[in-house]
């Protein structure tokens, strides 16, 4: 690797630390945060909604947080970390346990349009476990309602319905991979 190319990534990667730390600046006085946040250069956060977090989330380059109703809600745990591309989808509220990670360009939607798209929407609250791991790309709808604790959406899967704690789903419709792991680790134990 060349010195020429050494210097310039170094300074690229600096530019863009440094535009981190504005736009975690520039949010601050917004929202609730916990401390140790830092919010990604681009990223969108709504400023009607009401977003609240623990410690140590973080919310990554260009993750929009939005809201079709002025009452919309997004609450973090501590330590959540929201990757690049995201969006979330408060409306009908949000609300994400400790510990968990939403991968690279993945959604998650809070409300309905029932009988087309000009109509007021319908909100419906989604509550994400702790330490749930929902892969890249991957789309959660409103009819989920609740994915359970340690969860593992896989990448590309389209969430419909409810998800266990533990369990682990992927697919186009998402479809539960075996036993959730602590049930399985029961029966061998009992």
């Amino acid at each position: 690797m060349s010195l020429a190319y050494k210097l310039y990534y170094t300074a690229w990667r600096g530019s863009l630390r440094l535009l981190d730390h504005l736009s975690t600046f520039a949010h601050r006085g917004k929202f609730r945060f916990g401390r140790n946040i830092r919010v990604g250069a681009g990223a969108y956060l709504q400023a009607d909604c009401r977003i609240e977090t623990g410690a140590d989330c973080h919310f990554g380059r260009g993750v929009t947080v939005f809201s079709e109703l002025k009452n919309g809600a997004l609450t973090l745990g501590e330590g959540v970390q929201i990757s690049d591309g995201v969006r979330l989808d408060a409306t009908g509220g949000l609300v994400i346990g400790a510990g968990s990670l939403i991968s690279q360009d993945a959604a998650v939607y809070t409300h309905v349009h029932n009988n087309g798209p000009h109509e007021t929407p319908t909100p419906m609250g989604v509550v994400i476990g702790a330490n749930v791991w929902i892969g890249a790309r991957a789309l959660i709808l409103p009819q989920v309602k609740s994915i359970g604790d340690g969860a593992v959406i896989g990448a590309g899967a389209v969430v419909t319905k409810p998800v266990a704690s533990h369990a682990v789903v992927a697919g186009n419709p998402a479809r539960q991979l075996g036993a959730p792991k602590i049930l399985a680790q029961e029966k061998v134990s009992g």
